[in-house]
Order: C-alpha cells, then sequence, then structure tokens
C-alpha cells in the first residue's frame, strides 16, 4: 500500500467559441503517435480510417457558427443553479465540497481533482468525483473550474504577480503558493479550496485539454523562451505539474487525456474528435500530445480516449451533449480513475 501522508457546474464558461465545431462518430480506434514538431496532421487519413465523414478540409471558418453557437454555448452556459443545489452526504461516500475550512484528518487517501466543466459540473452523488470518493472510500477535493484550459490564451499575461486566469497553470500556482487564490473567486472550487490542506494529498488528477482545442490554443509552442511555452497546450501541463512535482514530492500526478468527444450544429453532429481541425491540429492530436507530456515528464496518465470506453457508438448513452458526460458517462470516467488509482496502490 502507498503510504498516507496524514489525510489525504452543465458549467462550462465559453466566453468566445468562435466557431464551435463538432464532429462524426466513428469507430474507437488506436491512437497513432504523431509528430510533435508540426501542427499539421492527416485528418483526411483518420477519417478514412474510422469511416467518418469530415467537413470539407476541415476548414472550421466556413462552418456555420448560428447554430453550434446556441446550441452549444447555451448548452454549456453557466449553471450556478446545479451548484448551489450540491447534495449532502457523507464523506464516505461523496467528494468534499462543504465551504468547512478544518481540512480531514482521517487516514483516508488525499485526491484532489483539477480539471474542466467534466468535473466542475457535476458536484452531486453521480459526479465522476463522488463516484471515485465513495467507490476508493477516499477523501476528494474538486478543484475544477468550467471552461478552464491548460495553456494560456494569447492577450493573457504570465506574470504570477498579475495572474488573473484559473486554468491548470494558475491552480496549480495558487496550491504552490506562487499565485494568489482570488482568481478562484466565483467559483465553487475556491470553497472547497479551504477544506484541506494540499501537501497531504496523495494523488492529483489533471484533466485538460477540450477546452484549448476550441480555444485554438496551440499543442505546441514553437517558441523558446520559457514564459512563452506556456501558451501552449504542452507547455501549461508542464509547468502546472512541474510545479505540484517540485512542490508536493509525495503526491503522485495523474494526467487525464481529452476523451471522445462530439459537436454537434443544431440538430446534426458534423463530427467528431477524429476528424475537425481548428488549427492546430484535431482533439485526437492533443490527446497525444497529452499522453507525449506524461510519458516525458514520467508520471502515470490515463488515456481517455482509450481507456474510458466512450465511442462513436456508446456516445447517445454516456455524453448528453457530445461533450458532457451523463449518468453512465460518469461511472466510465470514475472507474478508469479508479483502475489506475488501484494499480498504483
Amino acid at each position: 500500500m502507498k503510504r498516507h501522508y496524514n489525510s489525504k457546474r452543465i458549467a462550462l464558461c465559453v466566453a468566445v467559441v468562435t466557431a464551435a465545431v463538432a464532429f462524426t462518430g466513428c469507430t474507437k480506434y488506436k491512437l497513432v503517435a504523431i509528430d510533435e514538431s508540426s501542427s499539421e496532421s492527416s485528418s483526411t487519413d483518420a477519417a478514412t480510417a474510422s469511416g467518418s465523414a469530415s467537413v470539407s478540409g476541415n476548414d472550421v471558418g466556413s462552418l456555420p457558427t448560428s447554430d453550434i453557437l446556441e446550441d452549444i454555448i447555451e448548452g454549456l452556459k453557466d449553471d450556478k443553479t446545479q451548484e448551489s443545489s450540491t447534495a449532502a452526504a457523507s464523506s464516505s461516500t461523496v467528494a468534499t465540497e462543504a465551504a468547512s475550512t478544518q481540512p480531514v484528518d482521517d487516514g483516508k487517501l488525499q485526491i484532489v481533482v483539477m480539471g474542466d466543466s467534466i468535473f466542475d459540473n457535476y458536484r452531486t452523488p453521480t459526479g465522476i468525483a463522488s463516484l471515485v470518493a465513495s467507490d476508493l472510500n477516499a477523501n476528494v477535493y474538486n478543484i475544477a473550474v468550467a471552461g478552464s484550459t491548460a495553456g494560456l490564451a494569447s492577450n493573457n499575461n504570465p506574470d504570477f504577480s498579475t495572474w488573473t486566469v484559473a486554468n491548470f497553470i494558475g491552480v496549480s500556482h495558487v496550491l504552490t503558493g506562487e499565485i494568489n487564490s482570488s482568481i478562484l473567486d466565483g467559483h465553487e472550487a475556491a470553497n472547497v479550496l479551504k477544506t484541506f490542506d494540499p501537501a497531504k494529498t496523495d494523488y492529483f488528477i489533471v484533466e485538460y485539454g477540450v477546452n484549448d482545442f476550441l480555444s485554438s490554443i496551440p499543442r505546441e509552442s514553437d517558441q523558446s523562451a520559457e514564459d512563452m511555452k506556456l501558451y501552449s497546450y504542452r507547455g501549461g501541463l508542464e509547468s502546472g505539474i512541474n510545479a505540484l512535482k517540485n512542490k508536493f514530492p509525495n503526491a503522485t500526478i495523474i494526467l487525464m487525456t481529452p476523451g471522445y468527444t462530439q459537436f454537434w450544429n443544431g440538430g446534426s453532429m458534423i463530427g467528431d474528435c477524429n476528424t475537425i481541425d481548428r488549427g492546430y491540429g484535431r482533439l485526437i492530436d492533443y490527446v497525444s500530445t497529452a499522453v507525449n507530456e506524461a510519458q516525458a515528464l514520467n508520471i502515470p496518465y490515463i488515456n481517455s480516449y482509450e481507456d474510458v470506453n466512450i465511442t462513436g457508438y456508446s456516445a447517445s448513452d454516456c455524453l448528453q451533449d457530445g461533450i458532457h458526460p451523463t449518468d453512465e458517462g460518469c461511472r466510465r470516467y470514475a472507474a478508469a480513475i479508479e483502475k489506475k488509482i488501484n494499480e498504483l496502490e
């Protein structure tokens, strides 16, 4: 057994989705390594291999956006009512979400979840974090922020002293004390942050990528300066993970890649994660980038595209809107996390 060091909102805030796109259903196929030195990828080959129909030329700029913005943004807007109705249950069966200022010290595994709306939207007993808490008899602290990315957008300032973005870089450096926790104000994560001691964490679960893709944040940086790398998906992951590793060496960091995802235009699905390129590769390429980064940093990872068991065939049962999981989808995400932690224990 791993030694324990004591104890260890739907609300995706899409401020601007300029050409939100979607992906066609397809069969699940094995992930193929990509050339990280280039943002170009073979969308046509992938679509052919999967039996999917791709958008002509993958030119998302030519896609109609009115229906997408109506269906996707409306479906992903903040739902504070859902967060405020979080069910109360015992700490042994649900993730800890109470605004208590006293950290729990009961000898259980302490798991901290960092990510986007895949976790933030589900702060009830049927959410992923709560299921993991119940099944593993662990204390799970959900500090995910809907709409968040790993990398920085081009208009964000990388100066920690003036940092305002609650993305992975920001939240990880809040935990290490390098960025003011005020960046979490207005998010449920701010309340949860008061309930635990990060130094007592056994596992950090890091889940980002869909919003990096939607925001057209590059997968890789072509800049040599370290602060410029923060403006990429991989650079954001690296910054946050290294901050956690250095500050909390006794914790294990598990990186989760994006999972199988679809987007819809009105009532029609026009693509999935294997076919559309928003400028820096398809979402499946972001999956590869996350896997490559986990391997480079020598940390465990969950390839959600392959390991969560959601495909084009099961998406109607597992995804509410092509992105966010149903109760069944949450169960599959939770099962993948529990399997990985059990392997590591």
